[in-house]
């Protein structure tokens, strides 16, 4: 079982996604903004943070990963094409992502 928070601006998404990884038996926290799941993150500690890249903007999305991704595993979720990863990510994760790629990035 893994500390996991959830960032994502799209309440749907978010819902799915944090019943997915407690279906798994994770524990899961959520954020829809950058200063929420920095709130969250400071307070709980997660072990990875499953982040979309736009929050609302991609550039909001680039400064919470490089934040998190000094103390915390971040796994980013994009349907944006990238040249290269964000700078501290884990793992990136195209959307549409499948169940099964989402939780085996928390497994690694």
């Amino acid at each position: 079982m893994a500390r996991v928070l959830l960032v994502e601006d799209d309440p749907c998404q978010l819902e799915a996604r944090e019943m997915l990884f407690q279906a798994a038996g994770h524990d899961v926290r959520t954020a829809a903004t950058p200063e929420q799941a920095r709130s969250i993150a400071r307070d709980w500690q997660p072990g990875f943070v499953v982040t979309d890249l736009r929050l609302p903007t991609v550039e909001d999305g680039l400064l919470l990963i490089e934040e998190l991704a000094r103390t915390v595993k971040v796994i980013v979720l994009t349907g944006a094409w990238l040249d290269r990863p964000p700078m501290g990510a884990h793992r990136v994760l195209r959307k549409p992502c499948s169940s099964k790629a989402l939780l085996k990035a928390i497994s690694q």
